[in-house]
């Protein structure tokens, strides 16, 4: 069988479908791809740069043999391996190690099938993209001024951009190595999507990319290749709370919304006193010279609190003007004798200084006693105001079963707290993923750096 295999050199026509020896280290290598352009020695990092024949059709020339051209490349999923993903069976043909200004690196693999041609395979601190050339570079919008690109109606946000070099490389590969350190990537991100350019010379080439799920990558592979362990977010990475912050306020709101229905359908107030104090009724309780005489009391006729044990609002509204007016007001059980004691008090003052007018206090106040039992009952209204500047009329009324916000409020705290967390993590999330971007949305002191 060796007398069959030929070395690669310059100048000589070989064929696809036969092994070859590197023309480095005479290691054994298959070129099966026609769009193969550079072949890479797995054993010694020997570059072949391959030409198409167009006379002698399925043979190739070796236009040049860049020896130790590049570096061994030990990835984790080998050339040769056969996957599925998407639905389509692939085989790595060919596996780069690349860099950037030699701050990090990451892999990229070369899939391959006969129908569809290559489709690509990132990996980076355990996290890995799927990608496919986009045929129509047309639907590619690019908007500076915006660090942004639109591609079908979406948008994306540049991450980063940057000059490429390749560290390691085995195997077939439809491109030119020797021009990839001139090629200038910018890559915008929708997580989980993706959308990465790189120009060359002269031709620019669009990928789409969209992450890809270890998981599903172990299952593809059939768990018989380790991946490597995950650590930090990764830029393509989705948010995945067991229920997103947006869904969590819609529940919220909706909840909310149904807690003030119940609130104000089962909480309906009934005005059960009502009583206008002009000046005769004033007058009948005061004094020449006390204004108010507090053994001179209002007794009320008696009305009917029904709804067992319920609240009683009293509301008091007087035109008080740079006075006050104070009321004492006891509710009187007409079976049991039992008193409930409420002191309501409202002032108002105005005037005029340094050349601008002022005001102080108001007109009404309210007050309200909690779980009355029902039955019949009347009132005893003691009013107090300054004498001489009487109060000349003011108004009393009496409410059964008013709605209380205080349990709503409390209830709609309650149940903002979870979506609170739920941002406040999503929002790390994204903080996080944007750290190593040059153009992150976050500002350099964002309160988020408190927490990270």
């Amino acid at each position: 069988m060796s007398l069959l295999l030929m070395r690669l050199t310059a100048n000589q026509l070989y064929r696809y479908d036969q092994d070859h020896q590197c023309g480095g280290c005479s290691s054994l290598l298959s070129i099966t791809k026609d769009e193969t352009i550079n072949l890479v020695c797995k054993s010694c990092g020997t570059l072949h740069v391959l030409q198409k024949s167009f006379v002698y059709d399925g043979e190739f020339r070796v236009d040049e043999v860049h020896k130790n051209k590049f570096q061994k490349s030990n990835s984790d999923i080998p050339t040769g391996t056969k996957l599925t993903l998407k639905g389509i069976d692939f085989e790595v043909v060919g596996v780069l190690k690349k860099g950037e200004e030699n701050t990090y690196t990451w892999q990229e693999y070369y899939l391959y099938n006969a129908k569809v041609g290559y489709r690509f395979l990132t990996e980076y601190q355990g996290h890995w993209t799927f990608l496919e050339e986009i045929d129509d570079i047309k639907l590619v919008k690019e908007q500076s001024h915006d660090n942004e690109a639109v591609y079908d109606n979406d948008y994306y946000r540049l991450y980063s951009d940057y000059h490429a070099s390749i560290k390691g490389a085995n195997g077939e590969f439809p491109i030119d190595l020797l021009k990839v350190p001139k090629t200038l990537v910018k890559e915008y991100i929708l997580p989980p999507f993706l959308i990465t350019s790189e120009k060359g010379d002269s031709k620019k080439h669009w990928f789409k990319g969209e992450y890809l799920a270890v998981e599903e990558l172990d299952e593809a592979l059939q768990g018989k290749i380790r991946l490597p362990e995950s650590f930090g977010v990764g830029v393509l990475e989705p948010y995945k709370p067991s229920v997103r912050f947006t869904e969590l306020m819609q529940i919220s709101v909706l909840a909310a919304a149904i807690l003030l229905y119940i609130q104000a359908y089962f909480s309906t107030s009934e005005l059960v006193f009502e009583k206008n104090f002009y000046a005769e009724t004033i007058n009948e309780m005061r004094t020449v010279s006390s204004g108010y005489d507090s053994s001179k009391v209002y007794i009320s006729p008696s009305f009917q609190l029904k709804n067992g044990n319920a609240n009683v609002e009293f509301t008091l509204d007087a035109n008080v003007d740079n006075n006050w007016l104070e009321t004492d007001i006891v509710l009187i059980n007409d079976k049991t004798g039992d008193e409930y004691n409420v002191s309501m008090g409202v002032e108002f003052y105005s005037g005029f200084e340094g050349g601008e007018s002022w005001t102080e206090g108001s007109h009404d106040t309210d007050a309200m006693i909690e779980k009355v039992p029902e039955g019949l009952y009347h009132l005893e209204v003691s009013p107090s105001t300054t004498f001489p500047n009487l109060v000349s009329n003011f108004s009393l009324k009496v409410h059964r079963g008013v709605a209380v916000y205080g349990g709503f409020l409390l209830m709609l705290l309650l149940l903002s707290i979870y979506p609170a967390i739920s941002y406040y993590q999503e929002r790390t999330f994204e903080y996080r993923r944007w750290q190593a971007s040059d153009y992150s949305p976050f500002e350099e002191d964002s309160w988020l750096d408190t927490f990270n």
